[in-house]
Parts: C-alpha cells; sequence; structure tokens
C-alpha cells in the first residue's frame, strides 16, 4: 500500500513538473500578472520613435477640462483638443496639457505617451509668448502609481483617457472620454 501511494505521488509531482513548463513565461512587466499565453502569441506593434511636428498654441476657450484624481484640488486639469494625435504604430498619443493653478497662473506641456510601458516625454512646453518651445532633451520617463503627488495627472490621463491597455485609443475615441468621463470604462488597465 506505502509503495502504491509512493508510485502515485511520484507519478502526480512529474505530471506536475512537465506541465508547468508548457506556461513557463516571463511576468509582463506592464501590469504585473503576467499570461498564459507564450510571448511569440502576444503581437505588438513595434516602437517607433518618430519625430513629432508641434501643434499650434492652445486657445483657452477650446480647452477641455479633465477628470484628475489628485490629493488636492488645487489645480485644474485641461487637454486642447486640436492636438491630440495618436502614433501610426498604435501605442502613443500626443497632446497639449494645461495645469491651471487657482491664481490663474498656466503650465502647459505638449507631451508624448507611451501605453505599452506607462512612460511619457515632454516634447515642449508653454511659454509667456504663446508658443511652444522644444524640451532640449526630450527623455522617456516612466509614470508613476496613483495618489502620489500631484503630477500623477499622467497616471489618469493614461489609464482614463488615452490607452486601452497596451495601445492607444483613436483620436475621436480619447476626445468623447474627455468630454463624456462619466462613460469611461472603470476595466481599462
Amino acid at each position: 500500500m506505502r509503495r502504491a501511494r509512493l508510485g502515485f505521488m511520484l507519478s502526480a509531482l512529474a505530471l506536475a513538473a512537465s506541465s508547468a513548463s508548457a506556461f513557463d513565461h516571463d511576468v509582463d512587466e506592464f501590469d504585473g500578472f503576467g499570461s498564459a499565453y507564450p510571448d511569440e502569441y502576444r503581437t505588438a506593434p513595434t516602437f517607433v520613435d518618430e519625430a513629432v511636428e508641434l501643434p499650434p498654441f492652445p486657445r483657452s476657450a477650446d480647452l477641455i477640462p479633465i477628470a484628475i484624481d489628485a490629493p488636492h484640488a488645487d489645480f485644474k486639469y485641461m487637454i486642447d483638443p486640436a492636438s491630440v494625435q495618436t502614433g501610426g504604430e498604435g501605442l502613443t498619443a500626443r497632446l497639449t496639457v494645461v495645469i491651471e493653478a487657482r491664481s490663474g497662473f498656466q503650465n502647459i506641456f505638449f507631451e508624448r505617451y507611451r501605453c505599452d510601458t506607462l512612460e511619457y516625454k515632454t516634447i515642449a512646453y508653454g511659454t509667456a509668448k504663446k508658443t511652444f518651445a522644444r524640451q532640449p532633451v526630450a527623455e522617456w520617463k516612466r509614470i508613476g502609481q496613483r495618489g502620489g503627488t500631484g503630477l500623477d495627472y499622467r497616471r489618469d490621463l493614461v489609464t482614463d483617457y488615452l490607452c486601452a491597455g497596451r495601445f492607444s485609443l483613436a483620436a475621436a475615441e480619447i476626445l468623447y472620454r474627455a468630454r463624456y468621463p462619466g462613460n469611461i470604462p472603470t476595466d481599462n488597465l
């Protein structure tokens, strides 16, 4: 009887070890959960860091306010609908973000967001002359977690307005979500 149990346990252990290798894969760094599908079955476009033309400077009358889950409500966040663009590879979105303090002072950024890696880069910033100045060195930076500083607006932009999982939404969908925030899916990322 003991021998039969031992044989059964060894067989079960060998079976478990062989089936575990069938699902051996890297954990997906984007969501941290991984997938039961090997990498060769996950097809994603190849990212190309293309040259970007600057949009016209935003007009205050055209800005769309967006809801940001910031730890404090000292700022009003808006996007310029005329600046919303998506990359041809389906992984990035670009737009002008306007952050306005209660005093009326504005910070204006034209930024590019990568949905597949949760990164952003500031391409240009607004000047007092109502023009854009290119960022001298535009480097990709990781987007922080929600609930951190007031600058975590980028996380909300990516999860609520710009991306569907690892891919960017179409410009029309981004604008729809900005104009009708009550219709944003809650299971986006």
